[in-house]
């Protein structure tokens, strides 16, 4: 009535996909890393240094960090921090 799937792992399929898992889990680290100090970036950082931005700039880039993840934290790196540290 009802087959079973079954999967063949021989030592050919294990190694690719072995590999694949531990450069995207290096990956993942990574993004996470970057996203996690550039939300400490922005929260260590005097609220006087966004005032060029708007009254409010801390306050809105650690949203738009926090919400849009690494798009928000490659804007900030790119736009705020490395402006603010040349």
């Amino acid at each position: 009535m009802f087959s079973m799937i079954s999967f063949h792992l021989g030592p050919e399929s294990i190694i690719p996909m072995g590999i694949g898992f531990i450069l995207y889990t290096i990956l993942i680290i990574v993004i996470f890393t970057f996203w996690f100090w550039m939300l400490i970036d922005c929260l260590k950082m005097p609220a006087e240094e966004f005032y060029i931005y708007s009254t409010h700039g801390k306050l809105v880039w650690f949203l738009v960090i926090l919400f849009f993840h690494i798009v928000g934290a490659l804007l900030y790196y790119f736009s705020v921090r490395k402006k603010m540290y040349e």
